[in-house]
């Protein structure tokens, strides 16, 4: 014997020759422990035998029964059974239900939990208001096992209950039963909500937070609050009136979000209780700022002026003051050069809290890109447009390369490159001629050459004397450094080989221009010259042509005109060549451009650029724009987007709208083309209307609409509009409101009782419109008159309605017809049936006749039902778990749970799904056994021995969870199964389950429990023995 939850011991020693081997069987099956977590198996061999342990951890009611013990070797087999019972608590009470109740007293009742076989020996009950929480210090009664209800005084009015009962035996306390929810009198609330509490989220979005008002100042129970909010502005006259939005008392925790406000700006705010009576006074006002937020528009007026040849200075403006968000906490300034002869994309940032800024060492004579954004705490801002500004000049570098090449008995031609960084505007050269004899310098000599020449000769040369070069280069600022020297000579006769005064390079030009490839050469006799791309001659050639100084013209370039051009000089004695890399630069390829994520409100792009045109990409042009349901575009809006990168996340979109994307590149030459267009829907739809029970609540004169189980599609609604109208001899709809927004919740007021309406609503967000129409009845004044669920019903579209009522609309007149028939011939039925099987009672109460259930139940029912407001009592004692059942002593037990539904029962459900969807359905209403026709087997199914019978061949699972919040008790009503019926019948052969109460974790229980010993048993042949932890 066992307790729940304890690990046992199966001992089985066995006497015999080894080899043995010693298994275990549970209930006819082999125990085999690889699989089985719970169940570890050592066996070990003695000296006369083998002890073999089987270890049951958490043992539950399941585990009950035998377990077999098989020893065997190769001279025969034995075994040996040792049975199993696990003990348990009791099972929690069921059905604990108000049986009376006062403004400071209520009668609870209840019925024993089923299952168990010890008696209980005493009930607990614990209670509690409903805004504290379960704890062991709860109040709480202690009743003699033998009774079945209790009377709690000493309550308060106006206030909620929650109780809850626990079952004690010898064995220990059960779990709580389900809990039940009672109200006393209510009055007018008569405080403010208290601990109101405003944090700002986000730079748009306000978390006001608070608790209800002082419990006592309720006075009943709280329908819901209103939040107000107004902007504060710098003087009074701009302050306007409360902006109110208004929540339902349980739709949240206390809370709610104000979105959509204004960026770093002062609100006003106050909360107000309400109830059916009218708004509370309201707390005293919460000033809050929305949070900071990044710039939305750059620096203004930015201006940039050379200061050096190294230094730039940028001024500006902050961005206009609503356009801030915030309190700047500085600049940041993005700069880099923008000539090809720089590495591209090496760009350099500097931040500053002024506005204005040095730039420093920067290179002379080139143009720099400024981009500026300003920075709050919130991050950075918008960045501003490019702004472009160049250093000043100074002195030129070297020319880059210099030679001599002798073109006569007294001349030489001197040429060169000019300099890599200019660093300005070339103004002329200058040619240095330092005459020598014997290794002295005579004088020295300086030709100036115009900025556009690249060579220059020399001439009265003397063989006898020695001669030396040099060249420098000039800007506006000045002479810069010469190159290296260089020997210069004369031809030694007149024969003067062939030689190229100009030199080779790479030449790089934007498309659509003239290019001029020089080849100045020399020699006598004269040199004869051809050009080449690779090894096509280029003479005749369309678009090129061939000067007198041999300079080769090529007109018009395009990017086929890249390549290697040589020029090839021959004469007599000697021959030279030089060679140009023709570089044409065009503008970029469109970039390949794809879609990697989409989401409600963003598209992530990611694209690659190939061809650059052989120009360094500047900057990216993404161009998108909307496209509408029926197909019309919008204007494009257009992004550039910084070299370097290769990936966006345009945010901002609209959410479940179709958009088209495309982009181009653009380098020094221009933009190129763009990629293809790209189609993307974002994420989201059309509002999704909620079911008609899912989201009104519907009373007197009044319903609430629950606006927050409306589903936006993932778009969230924008406004709500809600109109109404009766639906007798309503012709005209009446506007209620036109844009509700941040609202979970809407009270339409000032209705008529037992009055049929019309509902209809629309929800818009980005995505289109949902309407929806809901026809719902209020209720009546009159005590025990109640609507059924075909009184209401919801149609849904997006188009307007037809102009006809609904009753002449023959897909509503002919299924109501058809339906009224077949509730008129299943009424005639049960009457029959009940007439044919006296002792049964009044299976099922309709139009407010309830069953004798033998009991003072119905007379507390009676009484209460002849009180005025019984629609609001209903509301607070309203089951969660299940309808109301009663039970006549003739009638068989209807199963509590589906798994109790067997096949071989037949009973009638035809009002089940309508009670279980409306909690203040009337106790009167309660379900019974569908009727047998008389007929032999169906009798017997219908007999209550062959409905137990049927029971115990089939497995029972276990019961689901149930939470503190599933449920309310309707006065008189059973909170989960009727007394006395609750019996659960097994075989042998069947374990029952771990209980009702099993997963109910989490809830305090009474702190005592009561012990029982741990029993030890040893058996021969084998030995067998349990032991208990």
């Amino acid at each position: 014997m066992a307790r729940k939850g304890e690990t046992v011991h199966l001992r089985c020693e066995a006497d015999g020759d080894q080899p043995m081997d010693v298994t275990w069987k549970a209930k006819g099956s082999r125990i085999e422990s690889d699989y089985e977590m719970r169940y570890s198996v050592k066996t070990t061999s003695l000296s006369h035998g083998s002890l073999s342990k089987l270890t049951i951890m958490d043992v539950s009611p399941v585990d009950r029964g035998d377990f077999t013990c098989i020893a065997s070797n190769a001279y025969g087999q034995d075994r040996t059974t040792i049975q199993l019972t696990v003990q348990e608590p009791p099972n929690f009470p069921r059905n604990l239900h108000i049986a009376e109740q006062t403004s400071r007293s209520v009668l609870l009742s209840w019925s024993p939990g089923a299952g168990s076989d010890s008696p209980v020996t005493s009930y607990i009950l614990q209670y509690k208001e409903a805004s504290d929480i379960w704890h062991e210090h709860n109040p709480q009664l202690t009743v003699a096992g033998d009774r079945s209800v209790v009377l709690v005084a000493g309550l308060r009015p106006a206030t909620v209950y929650h109780f809850r009962l626990y079952a004690e035996n010898a064995l220990g306390t059960s779990a709580p039963s389900d809990p039940l929810h009672a109200m006393t009198e209510s009055e007018i609330p008569g405080g403010a909500p208290r601990q109101v509490s405003v944090e700002a989220t986000s730079s748009q979005e306000l978390h006001v937070t608070w608790q209800p008002p002082e419990r006592q100042l309720w006075n009943g129970e709280l329908l819901g609050y209103k939040i107000g909010f107004k902007r504060i502005g710098p003087v009074a006259e701009d302050e306007g009136p409360y902006n109110f939005t208004r929540i339902g008392a349980g739709m949240v925790n206390s809370e709610v979000r104000l979105s959509g406000l204004e960026k770093f700006t002062k609100y006003s705010v106050i909360v107000e209780a309400f109830n059916n009576r009218g708004d509370g006074p309201s707390c005293d006002p919460v000033i809050v700022q929305t949070l900071e937020d990044v710039p939305s528009a750059p620096p203004q007026d930015v201006i940039c002026t050379p200061v050096s040849a190294h230094d730039l200075q940028v001024s500006w403006h902050p961005p206009d003051r609503s356009h801030l968000h915030g309190i700047v906490q500085g600049y940041k300034l993005f700069y880099e050069p923008v000539e090809e002869r720089y590495e591209p994309g090496k760009r350099e940032s500097k931040v500053t809290t002024a506005t204005t800024a040095v730039l420093h060492g920067l290179k002379p004579f080139t143009n720099y890109s400024i981009r500026l954004l300003a920075s709050t705490r919130a991050g950075d801002g918008v960045v501003s447009p490019v702004t472009f500004c160049t250093t000043e000049e100074t002195v030129p570098e070297a020319p880059e390369k210099v030679k001599a090449v002798p073109s006569s008995e007294n001349a030489a031609f001197v040429g060169w490159l000019p300099p890599h960084h200019p660093n300005g505007i070339v103004t002329k050269y200058t040619v240095h001629l330092r005459i020598l004899e014997q290794g002295r310098e005579l004088k020295t000599v300086k030709n100036p050459v115009a900025a556009h020449q690249l060579y220059y000769e020399v001439s009265g040369l003397f063989a006898s004397k020695m001669y030396e070069a040099w060249v420098t280069a000039a800007t506006r600022v000045g002479q810069g450094a010469g190159t290296s020297v260089i020997r210069l000579s004369p031809a030694p006769s007149s024969s003067v080989p062939a030689s190229i005064v100009s030199f080779g390079q790479l030449v790089t030009v934007p498309w659509k221009v003239t290019v001029k490839l020089a080849c100045l050469c020399v020699g006598k006799p004269r040199p004869s010259a051809e050009w080449r791309l690779g090894d096509l001659n280029l003479h005749h050639q369309p678009k090129m042509e061939i000067n007198s100084d041999n300079t080769l013209i090529i007109m018009n370039v395009l990017r086929s005109n890249e390549g290697n051009y040589s020029c090839h000089v021959r004469n007599t004695y000697g021959s030279d060549e030089i060679m140009y890399f023709l570089q044409v630069q065009v503008p970029p390829a469109a970039p390949v451009l794809v879609v990697t994520s989409v989401m409600q409100k963003s598209v992530q792009l990611q694209w690659k650029q190939g061809d650059t045109g052989g120009a360094a990409v500047r900057q990216f042009l993404l161009a998108y724009r909307s496209v509408g349901e029926g197909g019309e575009a919008g204007e494009w809006d257009e992004l550039s987007i910084e070299p370097g990168v290769s990936r966006r996340l345009l945010e901002g979109l609209l959410c479940g709208t179709h958009y088209q994307f495309r982009l181009a590149a653009v380098n020094k030459i221009g933009s190129g083309s763009a990629s293809p267009v790209i189609d993307v829907t974002t994420k989201g739809s059309k509002p999704e209307a909620p079911k008609l029970e899912h989201f009104l609540q519907v009373n007197m004169t009044s319903v609430t609409l629950l606006l927050d189980t409306w589903q936006d599609g993932g778009c969230q609604i924008r406004a709500f509009t809600i109109e109404y109208r009766e639906t007798a001899g309503g012709s005209h709809w009446k506007l209620v409101a036109s844009s509700i927004v941040s609202q979970q919740s809407f009270i339409l007021q000032a209705l008529i009782p037992a009055t049929r309406y019309a509902l209809r609503v629309s929800a818009r967000n980005p995505a289109g419109t949902t309407v929806a129409q809901y026809i719902f009845v209020t209720r009546s004044t009159i005590p025990g008159q109640h609507q059924h669920s075909s009184d209401h019903d919801l149609i849904t579209g997006t188009g307007e309605e037809s102009g006809s009522p609904f009753y002449m609309d023959t897909q509503v007149v002919i299924p109501a017809a058809v339906s009224a028939i077949a509730v008129v011939g299943a009424f005639i039925a049960v009457v029959f049936c009940l007439h044919r099987r006296p002792g049964t009672g009044a299976a099922a109460g309709i139009g407010g006749q309830g069953l004798d259930a033998g009991s003072g139940l119905q007379d507390a029912t009676a009484a209460l039902d002849n009180k005025h407001n019984a629609e609001q009592r209903e509301r607070y004692y309203a089951t969660v778990r299940k309808p109301a059942q009663l039970q006549s002593p003739g009638l068989e037990r209807i199963p509590e749970y589906s798994e109790d539904i067997y096949p071989y029962a037949t009973f009638h459900l035809a009002e089940q799904e309508t009670m279980a969807g409306n909690p203040q359905m009337p106790m009167q209403q309660v379900f019974g056994y569908e009727c047998c026709p008389v007929n032999s087997i169906q009798s017997k199914q219908c007999d209550p021995e062959h409905h137990l019978k049927t029971r115990s061949r089939a497995g029972r699972k276990s019961k689901p969870h149930k939470s503190e919040s599933e449920e309310y008790d309707s006065l008189g009503s059973d909170s989960d199964t009727e007394q006395g019926t609750s019996s659960r019948t097994e075989s042998s052969n069947h374990l029952d389950d771990p209980g009702p109460g099993a997963g109910r974790a989490g809830i305090h229980r009474p702190a005592h429990h009561s012990k029982f010993p741990l029993p030890h048993t040893r058996i021969k042949y084998i030995n067998r023995a349990v032991t208990n932890f």
